[in-house]
């Protein structure tokens, strides 16, 4: 989850054995994870808007595990295309025909993204703690924690020319899936409280005009 030492963690620890038993874990973890702290928040927000109606939402386990997979899974298809295709255009310089690790695999790059979600299980638990500042926060330090973590382990791999648009689209895309999940699923916009005054300034308004009402037919 943290970016450290001066080592490679993509090719010390995951190229020589890379796994999806691990990815997949992870991302259930993080499924059922957002799917418990998201109802939590939506329960303390019903509870402190004075609504006490509240229900279980069982979609957000679906809604959580088509995101989760599709940007785990499809997401690291999509780059591996992409890597494949620039480095097919790219001629090779003197460096990268010296190098032999330079090409990432598939298995790899799945592996790799599946790891980097673990930040996400604890975040999705603070993100139950309705104070906004805090929430954006929490994604801008996982954005950062987990994104620097995939940037440190595949920058040796992005050709010189396009580093840049990798590394803007890879961060893009994991500040976007964490936005997505903060909003989505814990953001509660408190809409409730002011529903419950308007009915209760109309009650009060249609009480005084009975009032005023019985008053003059006496």
């Amino acid at each position: 989850m943290i970016p450290h030492g001066v080592d490679n963690y993509f090719v010390s620890h995951i190229r020589p054995k890379p796994d999806l038993y691990g990815p997949f874990w992870v991302c259930i973890t993080l499924i059922f994870a957002i799917a418990i702290s998201g109802n939590l928040a939506s329960y303390f927000a019903s509870a402190r808007s004075g609504k006490y109606h509240w229900k279980y939402e069982f979609h957000i386990v679906s809604y959580a595990a088509t995101c989760i997979f599709l940007y785990a899974f499809l997401f690291p298809l999509i780059l591996w295309g992409a890597l494949k295709w620039t480095k097919a255009q790219t001629p090779a310089t003197d460096d990268e025909l010296i190098e032999t690790n330079t090409d990432v695999g598939l298995l790899e790059l799945v592996c790799l993204y599946g790891y980097s979600l673990t930040i996400y299980i604890p975040v999705a638990f603070l993100w139950t703690i309705q104070i906004a500042l805090l929430q954006w926060t929490l994604v801008i330090l996982a954005t950062v924690l987990s994104g620097g973590v995939l940037l440190r382990s595949l920058a040796p791999m992005i050709p010189g020319k396009q580093k840049p648009i990798y590394v803007a689209v890879i961060l893009l895309m994991h500040l976007a899936i964490a936005a997505g999940f903060m909003l989505y699923f814990f953001h509660m916009p408190s809409t409730a409280v002011p529903a419950v005054s308007t009915t209760t300034a109309a009650t009060t308004s249609t009480t005084v005009a009975s009032i005023v009402s019985s008053t003059k037919a006496a």
